[in-house]
């Protein structure tokens, strides 16, 4: 399910800086030190190559493929391999820029500008620290959605939190809303504002 969420396009990763950390910084965040107003952290890096290239089309039929029976069996572990040396040496280095930036941060956690908006950026954390194996993650509120929610292989993260997020706030999201995150590059603080406006309306709607 995984596959039809994953992110095609790369984006530029625009700065930090003190000024976003006060009152017009992007919610739902708080991500400076309250002495000096420096950023703790800086929003993940843009990794190359990206967007990760996809598998070349097209292999070069071999003598060996034209056997009865043992042909297809060689074929099919042609194409096995062949994916599989695609995974190793282009989309892990990838993954692997990722989480080197991630695991490299400290375990200060943000102060959100309200328990819904809290409950919602740790929800993310705690979905992203999951699918990449991680023990937490810090999230930075300019974080790209589609580098946290991207793996080699298909990554369920998009389908953890939509799942996650229905259970625990009963906010439903659609496909469509869901691509919406990776076409228009949304950052972690607009998919939670995204998130927090659905569910409000929501509220109205029950009401």
């Amino acid at each position: 399910m995984g596959r039809w969420l994953r992110p095609t396009i790369s984006r530029m990763i625009r700065p930090t800086d003190a000024r976003q950390c006060g009152v017009s910084a992007q919610p739902p965040f708080s991500n400076c030190s309250p002495v000096t107003g420096i950023p703790l952290i800086q929003p993940l890096r843009v990794p190359s190559p990206w967007p990760p290239p996809a598998l070349p089309s097209g292999l070069p039929e071999s003598t060996l493929e034209r056997i009865p029976i043992v042909g297809s069996l060689f074929r099919s572990w042609r194409r096995r391999r062949r994916w599989w040396m695609h995974v190793r040496e282009v989309l892990i280095p990838v993954e692997q820029q990722i989480l080197g930036q991630l695991t490299a941060r400290s375990g200060i956690g943000y102060r959100a500008d309200s328990p819904s908006a809290q409950r919602i950026a740790e929800l993310a954390a705690r979905t992203v620290a999951a699918e990449k194996g991680l023990s937490h993650v810090v999230l930075h509120p300019d974080d790209p959605i589609e580098l946290l929610f991207w793996g080699p292989y298909d990554d369920m993260s998009p389908f953890r939190f939509a799942i996650q997020l229905r259970k625990e706030f009963g906010i439903v999201l659609s496909t469509e809303e869901m691509e919406a995150f990776f076409k228009n590059h949304m950052t972690v603080s607009q998919v939670i504002a995204f998130c927090l406006t659905k569910g409000m309306g929501r509220s109205r709607e029950s009401a």
